[in-house]
């Protein structure tokens, strides 16, 4: 072969070379269904990780003197009809010793809470009534009407596992009010118990 056809039959094969580089054939470009199913699947993990993201806020911790401490959960919930409800969780810690432990419930300006036990029913089954704190106990004249305490020990000492807990509390006038507690938040009220 001489140099000429040698040089022809290298350019031509460099420029096929380059053309199969630059225009790959079907087989090797992803198909319209697989470009789909990869990024429904991308969608249902990002999906995935924002709702199984638990809702833990930090817990909270207020110094009452030289040997009491205070150990606090502020959580957000929406009742059965959608009214906003904020639950604060707390222990009392003496010598590293609970002293109490209390569930606040505090809700939409404008509703009038009885002040009647609460209860609680969790996903195993058991079930609780809390009793109301009164405001002697609490050492205050007087609660907002959207407000009330109530006295969890007797729940949490019982309560063995995380599990969803469904809270039930009278309004003024005989209403309802419905509250379901994540396993996420249960957890967390643990984790406060767990502080000394």
């Amino acid at each position: 072969m001489t140099n000429h056809k040698k040089l022809h039959h290298l350019k031509s094969t460099y420029f096929n070379d380059r053309q199969t580089q630059k225009y790959p054939t079907n087989q090797t470009r992803p198909s319209l269904k697989q470009m789909i199913g990869f990024i429904c699947s991308i969608f249902a993990i990002v999906l995935a990780l924002a709702v199984t993201q638990p809702a833990i806020a930090s817990v909270h911790t207020y110094p009452q003197g030289a040997e009491q401490i205070l150990f606090r959960s502020l959580q957000s919930l929406r009742d059965q009809t959608g009214r906003s409800w904020q639950l604060v969780f707390f222990d009392q810690v003496d010598r590293g010793e609970i002293k109490l432990i209390h569930l606040r419930l505090v809700g939409f300006p404008g509703l009038e809470l009885a002040r009647s036990p609460l209860t609680l029913t969790a996903q195993t089954g058991q079930r609780w009534t809390a009793p109301s704190v009164t405001t002697a106990e609490l050492n205050v004249l007087e609660l907002p009407a959207n407000t009330a305490e109530f006295d969890l020990f007797e729940v949490m000492r019982d309560l063995q596992d995380d599990s969803v807990v469904d809270l039930r509390l009278d309004l003024v006038g005989g209403d309802r009010v419905a509250l379901t507690v994540p396993v996420a938040i249960v957890r967390e009220w643990r984790s406060v118990l767990e502080q000394r």
